[in-house]
């Protein structure tokens, strides 16, 4: 059960909860077996909660997760970059491994159906948006 009251801290952790639970869940499950209430749930929130304080849907979240994903890969590539005990070709080849093995380094990488189920489930401008993201 949910909390009546939060503190400005606690909103923000439950923002970065939801990146991440919602992170892990798509990763391991995709995106079809991925319910929102089962995010809301681990993470210990309500619907009307969610809804009122940070997105308006699922679709939503995961393009927020995604964004939240891209940064974590682009830490994970300046890292290895910024290591001098391995060599250039073994830096590439872990980013090429943590892409292929996306579930197993928990990192979502969604199919063809799962971008047209984004799709359907976005506003034209919020899709926009969320290519204009994906170039960047």
């Amino acid at each position: 059960m949910s909390k009546k009251a939060y503190t400005e801290q606690e909103r923000e952790q439950v923002g970065r909860d939801l990146l991440s639970v919602g992170l892990e869940m798509l990763s391991q499950r995709g995106l079809k077996n991925t319910r929102l209430q089962d995010i809301l749930q681990a993470v210990g929130i309500s619907k009307p909660f969610f809804y009122g304080n940070y997105y308006t849907s699922l679709a939503e979240l995961v393009i927020h997760i995604i964004d939240y994903e891209m940064a974590l890969l682009l830490q994970a590539a300046k890292d290895d970059a910024a290591r001098q005990d391995i060599s250039l070709e073994e830096k590439i080849n872990h980013l090429i491994q943590m892409a292929v093995h996306s579930r197993q380094h928990h990192f979502f990488v969604m199919t063809q159906e799962e971008e047209l189920w984004v799709h359907k489930h976005l506003s034209p401008e919020d899709f926009d948006i969320y290519q204009q993201g994906q170039v960047q």
